[in-house]
């Protein structure tokens, strides 16, 4: 399952939120570089892990630019075009936008 959000501003940070996967396991999530919809994009692919709560929810932030200070300590990544995967799994997750200040 791929999510492409089409709203929001460059540096607008998605929260990304997953209901009724499989309870206490892995989503693996792959997303690649940000790039700009008029400039080319180096193929660069990102792989990590999130993991369900007891209900099969989770929660992914990912920054639509380049990586801010603090990001990493607030579980920001920065990148576009995310894939969330789970065996036995294909749901789409939620999203919002969380405004820059």
């Amino acid at each position: 399952m791929t999510v492409e959000p089409r709203e929001g501003p460059e540096g607008g940070v998605f929260r990304f939120t997953g209901g009724h996967w499989r309870p206490n396991r892995r989503v693996t999530v792959t997303y690649g570089a940000y790039c700009r919809p008029d400039e080319a994009c180096i193929a660069i692919l990102y792989v990590g892990h999130v993991r369900t709560n007891r209900r099969g929810g989770f929660a992914f932030r990912l920054r639509a630019g380049q990586e801010e200070p603090g990001d990493a300590g607030r579980r920001i990544h920065s990148g576009g075009r995310p894939t969330f995967s789970q065996r036995g799994v294909s749901r789409s997750p939620r999203y919002r936008v969380i405004r820059p200040d």
